[in-house]
């Protein structure tokens, strides 16, 4: 993800994983998702979508959507 101070508070980013696999999502630098290092990352299963929301500095949460259609 770009960084908390780069999107601003209140702004957000949608990931869609469309492969075949779960894929690692980062935070840049310090910023933490869902409380988690960006550092150590989250991961996103294969077939769905996330949107990550910058809700204060350094910090993103995230909601997970379900499947994408076909």
């Amino acid at each position: 993800l770009p960084s908390v101070a780069t999107v601003g508070i209140g702004g957000y980013v949608v990931i869609f994983n469309r492969g075949a696999s779960p894929i690692k999502v980062y935070g840049a630098g310090s910023d933490t998702i869902d409380g988690t290092a960006g550092a150590t990352g989250v991961t996103l299963t294969n077939a769905l979508r996330c949107e990550y929301y910058a809700t204060a500095a350094g910090t993103w949460l995230s909601a997970q959507l379900g499947a994408v259609s076909a």
